[in-house]
């Protein structure tokens, strides 16, 4: 198995998540009990490995995009905060969402987990 911060040998990652549940609408929006699941997927990977290019082939029309490297708006490079207040937005609005961190570690996937939980996801 993968050291401390190394990803875990090829075939052993963990079956996929269940979808997340959609999450209580934003205050004065009407509550939509037909909305579909959304998505919540945690990209996880080392520079290069295809997390970003992966992105692109998502239908932008449900999917957003989420990366640490554009999740500022000054032009640095963002937070893990910025990143999961994106994640957020987006869920709320109706969007499927893709993580695009390296989250080489379980401690740097969790708050994203987490977020999938709080929606209903497992």
């Amino acid at each position: 198995a993968g050291g401390m911060g190394q990803p875990p040998p090829r075939g052993s990652y963990p079956a996929p998540r269940a979808p997340v549940q959609p999450g209580p609408s934003p205050p004065g929006q009407p509550q939509h009990p037909g909305q579909q699941p959304r998505m919540l997927l945690v990209l996880s990977g080392p520079p290069g490995a295809g997390k970003s290019t992966f992105c692109t082939k998502l239908p932008a029309a449900t999917w957003v995009s989420v990366n640490q490297d554009t999740a500022s708006k000054t032009g640095k490079s963002g937070t893990r905060k910025q990143c999961i207040n994106a994640a957020e937005r987006a869920l709320d609005a109706g969007k499927h969402v893709a993580v695009d961190r390296c989250g080489l570690s379980e401690e740097q996937r969790a708050d994203f987990v987490a977020l999938a939980a709080t929606r209903g996801g497992q």
